[in-house]
């Protein structure tokens, strides 16, 4: 059954051209995430669009996640908690996924924020084209722990229509918190797959959606950082070898479904892969040199070479905190204090909650 048979708004006008706002369905995975689920439901709660639902998918949590999400449902009817036991991020995407109503799919991150406007820009995308768009995505930038825009790395593509062969090269659509969806599409090409973590390969559950998207569909983009994608240390990302793993099943089967894709393509791949590896991990500079010794043009593109000439600092910072953690800690103070913040300080802070707990 698609989304169009169970009560979904459609994403298109009518034949007789009144414009119907279609329901969008945002969709939360949360696992312990008391820390920032507050701010992160509140820039969904207040985003300008307003034909919307908010599902958060508690998968497991043993901290107050479930009862700050309950805090909210009693302010904002649009907001409902659905728990389970803990099956991982693909699992819980795909149950918000069944349980959604709108013809609209806006998966957000736990930990990430959203600028007010998010949404209806990629919903005025959708208004704006034909049923051949899936995808709507924006730019986003990293934010700290405490929500101040990180200008460490920056990820602007422009990248629109067909994006397959772009989408292997490197995942342009960039986080998961990204994306705005048609339904019918995403339950067409199966969901997230939740058959990486059964091989302790999670991480690229959003890169083989977005390919599968691809493979058939359009794609657009907003060129705006309207996500606030938030780096923290137990980020699923920075988990070297799992990322390494599901990296490798993921292009084990693309490759087999699609055997005469252009060996540039897959090169470059590799290298952007690579490079991603090397900037969260040293142990992966060894992987990253035997890319670059296969794909020996790579230095003629101007974002290869800008990664490269990154990393040594990358390194030389991370050596810094490992020896003076003191000092390095007093030089990230400094840095966070000059950070501008990614929301205004009123929609950054959850109010105060009504029941005094």
């Amino acid at each position: 059954m698609s989304a169009m048979d169970d009560g979904a708004t459609a994403v298109r006008s009518d034949p007789e051209g009144d414009t119907a706002a279609p329901l969008v369905s945002v969709i939360i995975p949360a696992y312990n995430a008391e820390v920032f689920i507050g701010a992160t439901l509140l820039s969904a709660a207040q985003q300008t669009y307003e034909p919307l639902e908010i599902i958060v998918v508690d998968d497991g949590s043993t901290d107050r996640t479930a009862e700050i999400v309950r805090e909210f449902m009693a302010r904002d009817p649009r907001v409902k908690l659905i728990q389970q036991p803990n099956a991982g991020v693909a699992a819980a995407r795909n149950r918000g996924l069944r349980e959604a109503q709108g013809s609209l799919i806006a998966p957000l991150d736990a930990d990430d924020l959203w600028k007010p406007t998010k949404i209806e820009r990629q919903v005025a995308c959708f208004l704006a084209a034909d049923d051949n768009l899936s995808l709507v995505y924006t730019w986003s930038h990293n934010i700290d722990e405490e929500g101040g825009i990180m200008r460490w790395k920056r990820n602007r593509p422009k990248v629109e229509g067909r994006v397959f062969h772009h989408l292997i090269e490197a995942n342009l659509i960039g986080n998961g918190s990204t994306p705005l969806m048609r339904k019918d599409h995403v339950l067409e090409a199966g969901g997230y797959d939740p058959a990486f973590r059964d091989r302790d390969a999670e991480g690229c559950e959003d890169w083989k959606l977005y390919l599968a998207l691809a493979e058939r569909y359009d794609f657009a983009a907003v060129r705006e950082p309207l996500v606030g994608y938030r780096q923290t240390p137990a980020m699923m990302s920075r988990n070297l070898w799992a990322m390494k793993r599901s990296y490798d099943l993921l292009f084990e089967e693309v490759r087999g479904r699609h055997p005469n894709l252009p060996e540039d393509v897959l090169r470059r791949n590799a290298t952007f892969f690579s490079i991603w590896l090397a900037s969260i991990d040293a142990a992966a500079f060894k992987l990253m040199v035997s890319a670059l010794g296969r794909d020996p043009l790579c230095f003629v593109r101007r974002s290869v070479r800008k990664q490269l000439l990154l990393l040594p600092l990358r390194y030389t910072y991370h050596g810094v905190k490992r020896r003076w953690p003191g000092f390095a800690e007093r030089l990230e103070r400094l840095r966070r204090r000059g950070r501008a913040p990614f929301l205004d300080a009123a929609r950054a802070r959850p109010p105060a909650s009504d029941t005094g707990s």
